[in-house]
């Protein structure tokens, strides 16, 4: 009878969540309680060429990982992986019996290579398992060459490993019916799913239901991995208790672990679905365009759909910013835009943008002021209030344009708003994102492509009002709208961003501000 075998990856591939840095005492912790837990096994972290940190799962050599292993570890045995371009071999002992494998994993286009790694630890003395990358970017020839040239090394394992986590149920039965047939029959099959379609654990019992050999299943505790994460080992240890129908998975200990550390880490970086990651599985793409694109903050993800249908075959597997930037300015931007209309708007006037801090409503009486003192064009960006009805819109947001959508139709003032916005409202204005985005600073904020489109039209001092800052989320925005998850996550590198490029405006245009800014400090003494 073929056995089914468990192999926890939380401190390899949950690292990738805190950087591998989970704590000493919270690794042995972790370790006993998997050992605890009947797990077959796991997997210390990751061999790398690094400096040693015994509080990171990251290790030079076996001597490193050695002092995680408890005295007493009953069946459970132990594992580390290995990029085979991000460790030297030759760093690694001949195998002493403390490690039962090493997994190795490489891309399509560096296959001969990892295969001549994986050799190379075969003949250390090592089980190895091969683990290639993005086993759905193979087709099934493709599959099946790979396939011939692992039975020629002749590893311990061989991986399903999905990537992108883009597997279907009849994508998993094909890759898994290709191994069955063609791969040598003492080759133990692994199988490695991901989150993006929510799909892993009926994915995993179908693979352990279907397998004809000895098997290994990846998980982690809580599914902790990069967003969206793995396949839960929780879930998966109840499934296979199930099945097994001997409850061999003490599930207790499992939750405990979760309880006592896995908790912790989620509340700090969270990860679960998304649906940015699942049009990355859609199109089995690298993670990196749909998180490109969202950390635009502008963009929605029907239009994100649109982008990621247009990658080409050969771009999929790696990502590369500047083509997705210029898939991005190819779908949305416009030859014929309305920029000297807008000239028209602010020429020779004193400018104010409200943006959408809460001081924009708390100091209202200061700001309507300033506005009957001075007659300003008034913008408001990405938003419409009932304090301020007759101010003229910008929108370089397509989120917040679709959320304010009725608002906008019944707006009595000009509506200007960025080509990457689709609408059928008719009373708009519309420019070319590409002028509001690359200007003084290229920027995806609104409030600095507005700036950016003010500068072209010739505007040179400016007059803000809401324009807070993110040091405090509880009061930071006039609308709840506004805390977006990439915001609440990224509050400091999105203030930090935002002060260097205010920095960087201030000396070709004059800033004031009606209201608090957290921005006014650093930017006194270039606009004193």
């Amino acid at each position: 009878m073929n056995t089914i075998k468990l192999l926890d990856c939380t401190l390899r591939d949950g690292g990738y969540i805190n950087n591998w840095n989970f704590g000493f005492n919270v690794t042995k912790s972790l370790i006993n309680s998997l050992v605890t837990s009947n797990i077959d096994l796991i997997e210390l972290g990751f061999l790398r060429d690094c400096t040693y940190d015994r509080d990171k799962t990251l290790f030079n050599n076996i001597a490193e990982a050695k002092y995680l292993i408890p005295d007493h570890a009953g069946n459970t045995k132990f594992t580390l992986m290995a990029l085979h371009d991000k460790y030297t071999a030759n760093s690694l002992e001949d195998d002493d019996g403390t490690i039962f494998a090493i997994r190795v994993t490489f891309h399509d286009y560096d296959c001969d290579e990892g295969l001549e790694y994986i050799r190379r630890l075969k003949d250390k003395g090592y089980n190895v398992f091969c683990n290639p990358i993005n086993i759905m970017g193979y087709s099934s020839s493709e599959f099946c060459s790979l396939l011939d040239k692992v039975n020629k090394i002749h590893p311990y394992a061989f991986s399903i490993v999905d990537t992108f986590g883009s597997m279907r149920s009849v994508d998993l039965i094909r890759y898994l019916s290709i191994c069955e047939s063609e791969l040598e029959k003492d080759i133990v099959i692994g199988c490695h799913l991901h989150e993006n379609l929510s799909h892993s654990l009926s994915l995993a019992e179908e693979f352990a239901v279907r397998i004809q050999r000895n098997c290994v299943i990846d998980a982690s505790l809580n599914g902790m991995g990069r967003v969206p994460g793995n396949l839960p080992i929780e879930l998966i240890a109840d499934s296979l208790n199930r099945l097994k129908q001997n409850g061999e998975y003490i599930i207790e200990y499992i939750l405990e672990a979760i309880d006592n550390h896995i908790l912790n880490i989620k509340m700090k970086t969270p990860w679960g679905y998304s649906p940015e990651y699942f049009l990355s599985a859609r199109y089995n793409l690298h993670r990196n365009y749909a998180e490109h694109y969202v950390n635009k903050g502008n963009i929605t993800y029907k239009s994100m759909d649109k982008l990621l249908a247009q990658v080409e075959p050969s771009k999929k597997a790696s990502f590369d910013a500047e083509y997705a930037d210029r898939l991005y300015f190819e779908m949305f931007g416009i030859e014929e835009d309305s920029l000297t209309d807008f000239e028209q708007i602010v020429k020779g006037r004193k400018i104010l943008v409200l943006a959408p801090g809460s001081r924009l409503i708390s100091d209202k009486g200061k700001v309507k002021q300033y506005i009957s003192d001075n007659s300003p064009v008034t913008f408001g960006v990405n938003f419409v209030s009932e304090h301020f009805p007759d101010v003229n819109l910008f929108f370089g947001n397509e989120k917040r344009f679709a959320e304010y959508t009725q608002q906008i139709e019944l707006h009595r003032s000009n509506v200007i708003i960025t080509s990457n916005i689709d609408t059928n409202i008719t009373n708009t204005l519309k420019v070319n994102c590409i002028n509001a985005f690359f200007g003084m600073v290229d920027a995806t904020n609104s409030v600095l492509m507005l700036l950016n489109l003010l500068y072209k039209a010739g505007v040179t001092e400016v007059s803000f009002a809401g324009l807070d800052g993110f040091e405090n989320r509880s009061i930071n925005f006039i609308d709840p709208l506004f805390n977006n998850r990439v915001n609440l996550q990224n509050t400091v590198a999105i203030h930090s961003d935002m002060e260097s490029k205010l920095l960087v405006i201030a000396k070709k245009m004059k800033l004031h501000f009606v209201t608090e800014s957290a921005y006014e400090k650093a930017l006194f003494e270039v606009m004193k």
